[in-house]
């Protein structure tokens, strides 16, 4: 995903509020080391825009800090349906998490309001609908999948195998599906010690391992890894057949 820049990191604080008491300035138990203290002193001295949605690595929040008594978001991405209901938070606003996949690009939802559709006012991010109305937008430039294990199943009958280890220089994918060899499916280097390779599988079980500059391993990301017939441990991935997985 996208690196969230400074200024979205300190509005994240807000997430990690749920549940928590809230304590305010004035309040004989202020806690100065809490996260609330901590976000209102910030956004006291700081004069800067945050702009929604806040696109994480496993979740997209939506927020609204305007007194309402019904706030919900719709959008291209569920549809247009008015279902997605905000949420009070400790933090005296309201927010909606979405944690399903979306394939990278641009989606365009809006607000209702106690009944009213109205864009986004969070988010300085809108283009105009046929009517000349005001459409709020955000861009994905990646897939966004939250909570992605690997090997990660992407399409049809596609898998994403990721490796990770700033030391590592060559990485390599051996399994039964490639008659074990070690030099037939690099991994792509992507930077920052991340190694990723999309290939296709066949319905079933398959056996695979990484060859780390010249090394074979298991994949340490995959708990499912049993021994093989010499004794080396290899790691496993099940291919279901004609399933939609899309909560792989």
């Amino acid at each position: 995903m996208e690196t969230i820049g400074f200024k979205k990191i300190l509005f994240i604080v807000l997430v990690v509020f749920s549940g928590t008491a809230t304590v305010f300035p004035g309040n004989k138990n202020l806690d100065y080391t809490s996260p609330e203290y901590q976000y209102q002193h910030l956004a006291k001295e700081m004069d800067f825009w945050i702009n929604s949605p806040i696109i994480m690595n496993d979740q997209i929040l939506f927020f609204f800090k305007e007194k309402a008594q019904r706030v919900l978001v719709a959008g291209d991405f569920n549809g247009w349906k008015p279902e997605l209901l905000m949420t009070p938070k400790a933090t005296n606003l309201i927010q909606f998490i979405w944690e399903e996949r979306l394939k990278k690009g641009i989606y365009k939802y809006k607000l209702i309001v106690d009944d009213i559709w109205v864009n986004d006012p969070y988010n300085t991010n809108y283009t105009l609908d046929e009517s000349g109305q005001k459409v709020s937008f955000f861009e994905l430039k990646e897939d966004f999948i939250p909570h992605a294990k690997y090997p990660l199943w992407t399409e049809k009958d596609f898998y994403l195998f990721r490796y990770e280890n700033i030391k590592a220089k060559s990485v390599y994918l051996a399994g039964d599906f490639n008659n074990w060899n070690p030099y037939s499916l690099p991994l792509e280097d992507k930077g920052n010690g991340e190694f990723f390779i999309k290939i296709r599988l066949s319905p079933g079980v398959h056996a695979y391992c990484f060859v780390i500059d010249g090394e074979w391993k298991a994949d340490p990301d995959n708990l499912h890894q049993y021994s093989d017939k010499t004794g080396s441990i290899v790691s496993a991935v099940y291919v279901k057949e004609n399933e939609k997985q899309a909560s792989h």
